[in-house]
């Protein structure tokens, strides 16, 4: 639809008038979102009429689309709707800055953009969230000046729009843009209502909902020549509703009706009867291109509804006046594009044309679009709605549509291959059937529809023949792969074992193969014994065979039971032969046992070999990448993401978590969501972002309680906890601890894991000055140190140690401890835990007087800490240089600005960064230990440098801002 504009007669919205323009006002300073909610009829769509011609007069650009109720499965309709047009009318050279990946995303989500000639290798199904990525970056190139991009009907919108603009709400466009949407709440999808209201909820978008016009409103509405019998007739019958009052009045409803009132989503049966009427009236061509349009879609284009409607030249543009004149459609700002008054007016006009009819307009429509080279998935709307069952050139158009579809809308893809398996001839005896059911049970799982992934993996598992062995255990290994991730493992596990049956004693890969598959489920459940037993008969079973994937998948299966039970002495020779065994593969190889041969990335992460988890997960990712195993990233990229959060590369960390969790919120992976916010939650804490930190630690939290497994419930509330503790919650952080990784002895927890949140205990008691309690948990994190025998478990120990040594008045040996963890955390790959170490040192020398070496330690874990992005624990080292007398920058320091963010002090900064995690005046004193008038006074400050008047202002001028922090 493109740019839209003139401002309509609106009555009765002046309130919601003012708070748009209060939006649009600020749109230079920053994106924001709007979201316009109401009834059919109610007046939102008259609202973005004059916020479009508000904004035009004021300079900016805006775009507009609109989601059409029949055009559901076309991925990205709205967008496209009110971006493409105008991106037609720019030149090429506008894009040369952006990079190949992006211009290819951007070629499939926009056909004005289609001629990019880029040769990038596509994203996986679950990768989607590059082209969300690409839209984005798109919307910041187009804000060269202000841009409103306005976005109707939404309650329509499908999927892949759905996705893309959840993922707009959690990041946001940088620069100044405006998002303005437009829905029925009781008709929208349940998915985007939960985004916008968490949006809400977080001040990241502001909704105005529509009611009833007042009486009076109605009388302007209609004007002077209505009478006073009338308006009121027209009043009642229609509830206040200004659309349903206009179109009652349009065919002359002189008496009022029965008083009966209408639900939210439909019409009065009235205003169906107005429509209708106005529709009777029409002469035949008139009539007939109509019918053509709705067929065509909304916005239509005028060939296309000429071609459907099976009109003449000489007919047609005579009749397209008249519907014009008549207000039955109206131009949509680009040459022969149409839509009609109101989406309701559409619903009617292709409502109350026959079926047969409508059979034969879609299939003159498909044959139109076949003339001018359309692709399938353009032409697939109109075969689905007209294609006989048998029709093999059908089936062949949907399954390439399906095919298209599949990398950027898998939704939209199941819904073409389900088109295309009900078309079919032969039902269940067709061979083509799995080759329709095996990308709709892939589909299905990439866009979350996870149950009926598994139904379709199931009538696949129905269809192939038994002498298929091969392809049947294949296909019952993912089936019990999306049984597991539905939490139903005894399904998951029934399924592997009845397996069996039709797999002969000679067809020794493929019983290994089932026999890995057992273990896989073990692994997750902490069945031990069972791991144990199911891989030691895989390589019982190959014995004697040249079958090194097999041999290599049972030996990491093997060795993960006394890494996780913390028994490390049997691990390393199990854990290098492992290693070894996988490197010696060929990708292809490593491509038939992926799933199990991830779990080499788990080992060596325990077993603190970092690097060599990095190349193994990098490895694997890209085999994955390269074979379409999509459904593998979350695992395979959580490898890497611990590893390099550990090494304190917290950039890189920072974005491969926000990509697992965007593949995770795509798909619907509840239990990785967890594992993703989990990890966002440690570097957030890490980079000293309260505001971000404080909403992952409850986000996360919240995940678990959708979790099954253990491991990810204790750390879901350990890395929570964390952050509360690194900002003095500490009772808080001691709840979660216990609460969530199984009480005192964390038997919730992996054994080479629980030292690390008995230390966090330790500095709970620490710092609420219990020693003897600090001891006991401390006593515990030493005990499980020496027991596997590693350097970074050692360093943990010892940091809390040193800690409790200098909280017991004994400074020297506090050091001589600190220093010792510094050197144990290094080796075992945990350098912000290492920098901090050397922080307690400088600390303890400190507090032994011995100034100069405590500078020399402090400046160090000031510069590491620095490096690595570790900017809360990089200032905390800051201020104990500055109590040693050495000069270090302050981070928006007094005078270093007379007004805005960076004249903020310290102490002003801390408290505005409560405000914005949402502390009240007595929560901010507590964590400050300051009083609250102390507080007052501060905020008081804040609100002076910052020019704002309230705390929600705070918090939107801070999130504003990106944080800038000196060098040491």
């Amino acid at each position: 639809m493109g740019r839209a504009g003139g401002e309509p007669g609106l009555v009765g919205r002046e309130l919601e008038l003012k708070r748009l323009d209060a939006v649009l006002g600020k749109v230079s300073s920053g994106p924001a979102f709007v979201e316009i909610v109401g009834e059919p009829g109610i007046g939102k769509t008259r609202l973005l009429d004059a916020l479009t011609h508000r904004a035009e007069q004021q300079g900016v650009l805006v775009l507009r689309g609109r989601a059409a109720q029949f055009e559901r499965s076309d991925p990205f309709q709205v967008f496209v709707d009110a971006l493409d047009d105008y991106l037609r009318t720019l030149n090429l050279d506008l894009f040369r800055t952006l990079e190949d990946t992006v211009k290819a995303e951007l070629a499939g989500v926009f056909p004005a953009l289609r001629s990019f000639d880029v040769d990038v290798e596509p994203a996986l199904d679950v990768e989607r969230f590059r082209a969300h990525h690409a839209v984005r970056t798109l919307l910041e190139l187009l804000a060269r000046k202000p841009l409103l991009v306005e976005l109707d009907d939404l309650h329509w919108a499908d999927e892949a729009s759905q996705e893309l603009l959840s993922f707009l709400l959690r990041r946001p466009p940088r620069g100044p843009v405006l998002i303005c949407m437009a829905y029925r709440p009781a008709q929208a999808p349940p998915r985007l209502v939960q985004e916008l209201v968490r949006a809400v909820a977080a001040d990241v978008c502001q909704r105005v909902e529509l009611g009833p016009l007042e009486r009076g409103h109605a009388s302007e509405l209609l004007g002077e020549t209505v009478p006073a019998r009338m308006v009121d007739a027209l009043y009642e019958e229609s509830g206040g509703n200004p659309f349903y009052i206009q179109q009652l009045a349009r065919t002359r409803f002189e008496q009022a009706g029965s008083g009966q009132g209408h639900e939210t989503g439909e019409l009065p049966r009235s205003v169906l009867v107005s429509i209708r009427e106005e529709l009777d009236a029409l002469r035949e061509p008139e009539r007939a291109l109509l019918d053509g349009a709705s067929v065509a879609g909304d916005p239509f284009d005028l060939d296309l509804a000429r071609d459907a409607a099976g009109l003449q030249d000489e007919e047609f543009l005579p009749a397209l006046d008249a519907l014009i004149e008549k207000d039955l459609v109206r131009t949509a700002g680009a040459p022969r594009r149409f839509r009609f008054r109101h989406p309701i007016v559409r619903n009617a006009v292709y409502n109350t044309a026959s079926a047969g009819w409508r059979l034969a307009a879609h299939a003159r429509a498909a044959g139109a679009l076949a003339s001018q080279g359309a692709s399938a998935a353009e032409r697939a709307h109109h075969i689905e709605r007209s294609a006989k069952k048998g029709d093999e050139g059908a089936v062949s158009i949907l399954r390439e549509a399906g095919a298209e579809a599949m990398g950027r809308a898998p939704a939209a893809a199941a819904h073409w291959f389900e088109a295309a398996l009900r078309i079919l001839p032969g039902e269940g005896s067709n061979p083509r059937q799995i080759e329709l059911l095996l990308p709709l049970a892939v589909s299905l799982g990439a866009a979350g529809r996870l149950a009926e992934s598994r139904d379709a993996l199931r009538k696949v598992l129905g269809a192939i023949p038994p002498q298929a062995i091969r392809e049947r255990v294949e296909a019952a290994v993912a089936c019990s792969m999306v049984e597991n991730f539905l939490s139903r493992h005894a399904e998951a596990r029934e399924l592997l074992m009845s397996s069996f049956s039709g797999v002969p004693d000679g067809a020794v890969v493929e019983r290994a193969t089932l026999h890995l598959a057992l273990a896989n489920l073990g692994c997750l459940s902490n069945d031990w014994e069972e791991v144990e037993r199911q891989a030691r008969a895989a390589l019982e079973i190959v014995a004697g065979t040249h079958s090194p994937t097999i041999e290599a998948a049972a030996t990491i299966l093997l060795a993960l039971q006394p890494v996780r039970l913390g028994r490390l002495s049997e691990a390393p020779a199990l854990i290098d032969r492992a290693a070894a065994l996988t490197d010696s593969l060929t990708d292809a190889q490593l491509a038939e046992r992926l799933e199990t041969l991830a779990w080499l990335f788990t080992l060596e992460l325990f077993a603190e070999r970092a690097d060599d988890a990095i190349r193994h997960a990098e490895h694997a990712t890209r085999v994955a990448r390269g074979t379409g195993q999509s459904h593998l990233l979350p695992l395979l990229m959580m490898g890497r993401n611990w590893s390099i959060s550990f090494q304190g590369r917290l950039r890189e960390a920072d974005e491969g978590w926000q990509e697992m969790l965007e593949i995770c919120l795509l798909t619907g992976n509840s239990e990785f969501e967890a594992w993703a916010l989990a990890g966002q939650t440690l570097v957030a804490t890490e980079q000293g972002d309260r505001r971000r930190g404080a909403q992952l630690a409850e986000r996360t939290v919240e995940a678990a309680a959708a979790c099954r497994g253990e491991q990810i419930i204790a750390y879901a509330h350990v890395y929570p906890a964390r952050y509360w503790l690194e900002v003095g919650e500490h009772e808080r952080a001691k709840r979660l601890i216990l609460e969530g990784a199984g009480g005192p002895e964390l038997t919730q927890a992996e054994r080479v894991w629980q030292g690390m949140s008995w230390s966090y205990l330790a500095r709970c008691e620490l710092a609420v000055g219990d020693l003897e309690a600090a001891e006991y948990w401390i006593e515990k994190a030493e005990a499980v140190a020496e027991e596997v025998g590693l350097a970074g478990r050692r360093g943990w120990a010892s940091t809390a140690r040193a800690r409790l040594e200098l909280a017991q008045g004994r400074p020297g040996p506090a050091a001589e401890t600190a220093a010792r963890a510094a050197s144990e955390c290094a080796r075992g790959g945990f350098l912000i835990d290492s920098a901090r170490a050397r922080l307690v040192a400088g600390q303890a020398l400190a507090a032994s007087g011995e100034v100069e070496r405590a500078a020399q330690e402090c400046r160090r874990a000031y510069q590491e800490l620095d490096l690595m992005g570790a900017q809360g624990y990089r200032d905390e080292a800051a201020r104990s240089l500055r109590m040693l007398g050495t000069r270090v920058p302050r981070r928006g320091g007094r005078g270093a600005a007379r007004s805005g963010v960076d004249a903020l002090s310290q102490r002003e900064r801390e408290v505005a960064d409560l405000v914005m995690d949402g502390r009240t005046n007595r929560e901010i004193a507590e964590v400050l230990h300051i009083s609250e008038k102390t507080v007052e006074k501060r905020l008081s400050t804040v609100f002076e440098k910052l020019d704002v008047a309230n705390r929600a202002a705070v918090a939107s001028k801070l999130a504003r801002t990106a944080s800038s922090d000196d060098p040491a």
